[in-house]
């Protein structure tokens, strides 16, 4: 997901979202920032498992979400002429739930596992 975050705007578009698609790719950039701040600073408090939970679920809700929408799309166009804003919504949410934990996880536990001490012999 963030290998795309470049062409982005060209999904959005393609799912016919009610806002332009580069704005649309501007509030996913900073909703992926707001993410991996709440992240960082909930971390201390409800610890590394429960977080990573809820951000995995979250996600993997909006994800689902969104494949809905597009099979739907594929077949009935007409089902969902009203809600073209579903795609933008839960793509948006979906970055903001990935980068509470699932994105910084892993860049939590390469400080935990690699002490410093071993940065500072070479």
């Amino acid at each position: 997901f963030r290998s795309c975050v470049g062409c982005v705007w060209g999904f959005f578009e393609t799912l016919g979202s009610p806002v332009n698609g580069y704005t649309s790719t501007l509030v996913l950039g900073i909703l992926q920032l707001m993410g991996g701040i709440l992240g960082l600073s909930l971390i201390h408090w409800t610890g590394k498992r429960p977080l990573a939970i809820v951000s995995t679920l979250g996600s993997s809700l909006c994800f689902f979400v969104v494949s809905a929408y597009v099979f739907i799309k594929q077949y009935n166009e007409e089902i969902i002429l009203n809600v073209t804003w579903i795609p933008l919504v839960f793509l948006n949410t979906a970055a903001f739930m990935t980068h509470i934990s699932i994105r910084l996880l892993p860049w939590m536990l390469i400080g935990e596992v690699i002490k410093l001490d071993y940065y500072y012999k070479y």
